[in-house]
């Protein structure tokens, strides 16, 4: 099986996060919807700094 690279890794994260914001704004309502688009934001950011940290030090060694 082929790796994925770590951009798509960041794509794949932000259809998810952009499919269960609209699920969750369709089912439960708009003020809960904010808090998961928030939260994936986050996590997008995050993977984002580690990406950008594991290259940093990829190329030290």
């Amino acid at each position: 099986m082929k790796k994925l690279q770590a951009n798509h890794y960041i794509i794949l994260l932000a259809i998810g996060v952009a499919i269960l914001t609209v699920a969750v704004a369709l089912t439960i309502g708009k003020d809960v919807s904010i808090s998961v688009l928030c939260t994936g934001i986050g996590c997008i950011i995050g993977l984002i700094i580690g990406i950008a940290i594991k290259k940093k030090t990829d190329e030290g060694k």
